[in-house]
């Protein structure tokens, strides 16, 4: 089974049995790059289902969220109002500039990671064609490259995280190993 340190630690009590786990110590967030793997440097077009806009629906704590953005932003915040809105958003878009709007949990930053890793896997365990086109990637070496300056969740002109392209890579390889 696959642990996660989010929910556990907004609410010690938690029993999310519909979302799948991660012990973080099980994969690297940083796997090794061969001179001859290929490399997917954008989430558009053939590869726009590893955008967190793609519209995927995903359920965590029976709630139902229409992209793994619009939950990424909602969980951002204890505000019940602000969620809702979030969560209710028109387009992943308008959920991300709520986001932005919205407070912030005080310990927003340390938990991050463990929620994005945790909707990112909830997205293509729940999507079995995106698992496909997930799995279909074979071993390429993901990054989430951006104009927008991202440079926690992606790369910019070959600097940056790329925390977002780690966690699918981790997530096709949990798949790999549980399938």
């Amino acid at each position: 089974m696959i642990e996660s340190n989010y929910f556990a630690q907004i609410n010690e009590n938690a029993s999310i049995s519909h979302v799948f786990k991660w012990k973080s110590d099980h994969m690297s967030l940083n796997p090794p790059l061969s001179s001859q793997e290929l490399v997917i440097n954008s989430f558009s077009g053939d590869y726009s289902f590893l955008s967190n806009f793609y519209p995927a629906q995903i359920v965590i704590e029976l709630l139902v969220f229409p992209t793994v953005e619009h939950a990424y932003q909602a969980f951002k915040t204890d505000d019940q109002e602000w969620f809702k809105k979030i969560q209710n958003a028109n387009s992943p878009a308008v959920a991300k500039k709520l986001g932005r709007r919205c407070p912030i949990k005080p310990n927003f930053d340390s938990l991050k990671l463990d929620l994005m890793r945790e909707l990112v896997q909830a997205k293509f365990f729940q999507n079995p064609e995106l698992k496909t086109k997930l799995l279909a990637t074979n071993d390429s070496h993901l990054e989430e490259g951006n104009t927008w300056g991202d440079t926690y969740w992606g790369i910019v002109n070959g600097k940056g995280s790329n925390f977002l392209g780690k966690i699918l890579m981790e997530t096709r390889d949990i798949i790999k190993h549980h399938d």
